[in-house]
C-alpha cells in the first residue's frame, strides 16, 4: 500500500464483514459499527469511516432482504 493511497475493500470484503458483525454481535451488531465509526473518525481515518459506513448499509440489507431490490 502506497502511503496516501485510500483503503477501500472490495464488495466481497464489506459483505464478510457485515456478516462477521452480525454473528458476533447479533442484535448489537449496528451498536458495534456505530462504535467503530466513531472510533475511526475520532483517529482521523476516514477511508476506515467510509467502509464501515458501508458494512453498516450490508448489514441493514442482511436484516431487512426487501431494501436489495430498492
Amino acid at each position: 500500500m502506497t502511503v496516501g493511497q485510500p483503503t477501500l475493500l472490495s464488495d466481497w470484503e464489506l459483505w464478510a464483514c457485515a456478516v462477521a458483525m452480525e454473528r458476533q454481535h447479533g442484535a448489537k451488531a449496528d451498536e458495534a459499527v456505530a462504535q467503530r465509526v466513531t472510533e475511526l473518525a475520532l483517529a482521523g481515518d476516514y477511508d476506515g469511516v467510509t467502509n464501515w459506513k458501508i458494512i453498516a448499509s450490508r448489514l441493514d440489507q442482511l436484516k431487512y432482504p426487501a431494501a436489495r431490490r430498492c
